[in-house]
């Protein structure tokens, strides 16, 4: 058997997309919470792995329907769990907004990875954190015009953002920066 530690235990359950069904799960979950977290390991774990929001959702849960007492090192990290809904929203709406442009201007493109899979085929109640959109252009043609594009939406090449695979491209509005790679 692996030796793990107790954070890392707590962070595979809450990870599981379906935890709210089982049962066993939330209840071994409540118990390694009783035993004592460290709550700032298990949410360090969490932004490593990219599962940070889904984490906090997922203990909190937990922790309402087992009746844990929510601790301080948790609710410390509410701050940070509302900032990354922020940041999602900013993706979301800066995306769709881009994506609309290349497809209004007849661009191909497939999404990759990220957000705009998310949307597709994750549960609704699933919440995943985003750093960009990744878009797949057929060629170098179609990848130029969309580049165009987004640059007339106010999108601009991100400082070393080019190499033989992508080019990234950024745009900061409200103190947030959307991020788009073309590749």
């Amino acid at each position: 058997m692996i030796e793990m530690l107790r954070e890392e235990r707590l962070l595979l359950i809450c990870a599981d997309p379906n935890l709210a069904t089982r049962g066993f799960l939330t209840d071994r979950a409540a118990d390694l919470m009783h035993e004592g977290v460290d709550w700032r390991l298990f949410f360090k774990k969490a932004f490593l792995n990219g599962i940070f929001a889904q984490a906090y959702e997922n203990g909190g849960s937990v922790m309402e329907a087992r009746g844990v007492a929510p601790n301080p090192g948790f609710e410390a990290m509410k701050p940070l769990y509302l900032e990354a809904m922020v940041k999602n929203m900013k993706i979301r709406q800066e995306g769709g907004r881009a994506a609309r442009a290349l497809q209004e201007h007849g661009i191909r493109f497939t999404p990759m990875k990220g957000y705009l899979l998310k949307s597709l085929y994750y549960p609704q109640h699933i919440t995943r954190e985003f750093d960009d959109i990744d878009l797949l252009l057929p060629d170098g043609q179609e990848a130029q015009k969309a580049r165009e594009i987004l640059a007339s939406k106010g999108f601009g090449l991100f400082p070393g953002g080019v190499d033989a695979y992508h080019f990234k491209m950024v745009k900061r509005s409200h103190g947030l920066e959307t991020a788009i790679e073309l590749h």
